[in-house]
């Protein structure tokens, strides 16, 4: 439930590094020339700077919470549960005109365990979709019963 994003300005038909804010790790933009990583935990504004006209967006979408497990009976313990889906993910360059709404997806909560006598527990909840701009990405699904986890989110 993060996001990055990278920027470069073009000028003159060649590319020239150019840096938004807040220094990062650059290892996975340095092939495209960006040298400055913006990271957002929380939903903002990505304020674009006057001569950027390109980010690269790295977006995670957040993951859906597991099922609460079965509760036990007498002296046996109770089956475990189905855990979450992980959220989607993208990465793509995008150009920017302006400032740029980001929301940050929340984490799915996790179910209540079954009651004692083998009850069971009750479905966790879907994460949160993430967005910078009109580009979205889905939370993972929820888990729910016993059995294989829930399904991964799509961008």
């Amino acid at each position: 439930m993060s996001m990055r994003f990278a920027s470069r300005t073009i000028r003159d038909s060649r590319r020239e590094a150019n840096t938004v804010s807040r220094p990062g790790t650059t290892e996975d933009f340095e092939d495209f020339g960006f040298n400055t990583i913006n990271v957002f935990d929380t939903s903002g504004t990505f304020t674009r700077l006057t001569g950027v006209d390109i980010v690269m967006s790295e977006i995670w979408g957040a993951g859906g919470g597991g099922a609460g497990g079965q509760g036990g009976s007498g002296t046996a313990s109770g089956d475990g549960a189905r855990g979450g889906g992980g959220g989607a993910y993208s990465k793509r360059l995008v150009s920017i005109s302006g400032n740029v709404t980001v929301t940050i997806g929340s984490g799915g909560s996790g179910g209540t365990g079954g009651a004692t006598g083998g009850g069971g527990g009750t479905a966790g909840s879907v994460g949160g979709d993430t967005s910078f701009g009109s580009i979205t990405v889905n939370g993972g699904a929820q888990g729910s019963g016993v059995g294989t986890g829930g399904g991964g989110g799509s961008s």
